[in-house]
């Protein structure tokens, strides 16, 4: 025991108190082990085991202001969002707001425990129900098999379907199902996942039916959310202006859209696909280099879009589908890889309807040499083809329908059989090329005619909006734009350069608001004006009564002075005017200075100048107006002084 504690004993000064002893104690003592090293004795520890981490990570937040959200941060929020969905903007840094105030994130897997609680599960509280055993009744059990047979649907049947779908894929033609095997499939997977940009190629002369719907969804799946995607409109030489104008139009809201010609001498559109790829490699600085996957359908033409960017044959090219079967890493720059892929035709509906079969075939997707009718194929072009191109590529002079054509073609060509008759088999497969090919002009415009009757209607709508607004409120507008922009533009100043642009935004708000008061003053006068010349009477003199009959000033109209031929109470004119001045008058005929004395509008010795100058012309000397001066002000005050 401590000898302070004892009655009538003095405690020592200058001693250790007991935090002091304890605080050493649990310092200089070290634990007692066993001979395995498990810990027999430690004396400041806790016996009992706690939940979790026992020890608390140290940090100053702990003992800071904590962070609260208000309506300002979760506007914020919501505006970052919004462009998020914009395709053309990228969110650079993400503010430390909590999300689950605006999107209510769902848990992907249920609590048992709160469906379920324990208590009412298990124990004498429990609310399971138990299962009834009852004794087994023949005739129910007949009568309940009864039921079944006769509300038995085959088609229902989950056996019955697995065998249609097993019949369906035997009658599948093998080769309607190139650019859509799971070897395809793998490979473009592959691509996305190693890729950071993409660039989806399109025919454009049908953009909509060469694009992936597959493929767009999977990017916007949350572990694809950094993958940026750019759509490239290629064989833009195989399409009127308009077309891809208005392709770009539409494509755009969606995803950046590029016009591309993938040319070998001089490929369109190179200049500004390099530029968007710079963006996105220094959109990623963190990153030493940046993969571009290139995918599409077949034949949209990938590998020669990347020949056209390296400026050489890096990639196998050639003008049938399915050339490209592995993917393939090629360096841009240093810090930019391509990567040409197969082609892919992804199946929305499958190759099972006989329209899609069409519509693969028709997009160059399967090789013309593999289809084993194409002359069923003929009507299909002949409707997207106009026939004067026809008659035109061909060189024929008119047909009826696509046996006639065929027939002519045939004799044309001696495409004949045994007999005298047209193989007919092999001129459709020529015509198919071609259509594939571009050599017969085709295209699909980007908005149907209720589309365009829409837009009309809703810019009819805008003009009739603006008309009924006052010049006011229009000013008011602009402005409101100008000081958005402004405000915008704060973000990539300095502290200082904020600070300055802050005042110019202060004095444009101020002088907005002095006019303002200043217009409604300047008419509120001209009211109290109008009104007292109204209720009062007026009496004039014999010296006002011109005065009265004039108008106010307000409303007076300038009248414009007489032209004259040398302005004298005019500002310096410019370098280059001064000189056309000057020579005009040097080339002005006798008869025209003879007006201009008898109109009086010169005086006698400006005319006196003139004549004299002309007849000692001197040559211009370096474009400095007549004799070295600059403007043809200097030259009259020269001369008249």
């Amino acid at each position: 025991p401590n000898t302070s504690t004892i009655q009538g004993r003095k405690r020592k000064t200058g001693g250790r108190s007991e935090s002091t002893i304890k605080r050493l104690a649990m310092q200089n003592e070290t634990t007692i082990r066993d001979k395995e090293g498990k810990i027999l004795f430690e004396r400041f520890h806790s016996k009992e085991q706690t939940d979790g981490d026992g020890r608390i990570n140290p940090n100053r937040k702990w003992f800071g202001n904590t962070r609260v959200v208000g309506q300002t941060e979760l506007d914020k929020m919501r505006e970052v969002i919004d462009r998020e969905t914009k395709p053309n903007q990228f969110l650079l840094r993400s503010a430390k707001l909590p999300t689950a105030l605006i999107r209510d994130v769902q848990p992907e897997q249920v609590k048992m425990e709160q469906i379920e609680p324990f208590n009412q599960t298990f124990g004498p509280k429990a609310q399971r129900r138990k299962a009834k055993l009852a004794a087994y009744d023949a005739d129910a059990i007949l009568e309940e098999a009864n039921k079944m047979i006769s509300g038995y649907d085959h088609e229902s049947d989950f056996n019955s379907l697995q065998n249609k779908k097993e019949i369906e894929k035997q009658q599948i033609d093998p080769k309607l199902t190139r650019g859509s095997t799971n070897r395809i499939y793998s490979e473009i997977y592959k691509v996305i996942d190693s890729s950071d940009v993409i660039c989806y190629v399109l025919d454009a002369r049908d953009p909509q039916q060469t694009r992936s719907h597959h493929v767009e969804k999977y990017l916007k799946l949350p572990e694809n959310e950094h993958r940026h995607m750019i759509y490239i409109l290629n064989k833009i030489d195989l399409v009127p202006l308009w077309s891809t104008k208005s392709w770009i139009n539409k494509l755009s809201q969606v995803h950046p859209t590029i016009a591309y010609d993938a040319a070998a001498r001089k490929p369109f559109g190179k200049a500004e696909l390099i530029s968007v790829l710079r963006q996105f490699s220094h959109l990623h600085k963190d990153r030493p280099n940046i993969s571009v996957g290139f995918l599409g359908y077949p034949n949209v033409g990938k590998s020669s879009v990347i020949n056209s960017l390296l400026g050489k044959e890096s990639c196998k090219v050639a003008p049938v589908p399915g050339e490209t079967k592995v993917w393939q890493y090629v360096n841009l720059t240093k810090k930019i890889f391509l990567i040409d892929a197969p082609g892919v035709v992804f199946p929305i509906g499958g190759a099972k309807k006989g329209v899609e079969d069409l519509q693969i075939i028709l997009q160059g997707v399967i090789r013309c040499e593999n289809i084993q009718y194409p002359e069923t194929m003929l009507p299909a072009i002949l409707d997207n083809v106009k026939p004067e191109h026809i008659c035109r590529t061909y060189q024929l002079k008119s047909y009826k329908d696509a046996e006639d054509l065929m027939e002519q073609l045939a004799k044309k060509s001696g495409r004949l059989l045994k007999g005298g008759d047209a193989d007919k088999r092999s001129v459709a497969r020529r015509i198919l090329e071609d259509y594939v090919r571009g050599h017969l002009p085709h295209f699909v415009a980007a908005f149907d005619d209720n589309e365009i009757v829409d837009y009309k209607n809703s810019i009819k709508a805008e003009r009739e909006k603006w008309l009924h607004q006052t010049d006011s409120e229009l000013i008011k507008f602009v402005n409101r734009q100008k000081l958005k922009q402004a405000g915008q533009e704060f973000k990539f100043l300095n502290e200082e350069a904020k600070e300055e642009q802050k005042k110019l935004v202060e004095e444009a708000e101020n002088l907005e608001e002095d006019n303002l008061e200043e217009e409604e003053e300047s008419e509120d006068e001209l009211v109290k004006e109008e009104e007292s010349s109204r209720s009062e009477v007026q009496s004039f003199g014999s010296d006002d009564v011109d005065e009265a009959f004039d108008e106010p000033k307000k409303f007076q109209i300038k009248k414009m002075k007489d032209p004259e031929l040398i302005l004298k109470n005019k500002k310096r004119m410019k370098h280059s005017e001064g000189i056309q001045r000057a020579t005009r008058i040097l080339q002005t005929k006798n008869s025209e200075l003879i007006r201009a004395a008898s109109s009086s509008l010169v005086d006698e010795k400006d005319l006196k100048m003139i004549v004299h100058e002309k007849k000692h012309k001197v040559k211009k000397e370096r474009q400095g107006g007549f004799k070295h001066q600059k403007t043809g002000v200097h030259f009259y005050d020269q001369k008249r002084g």
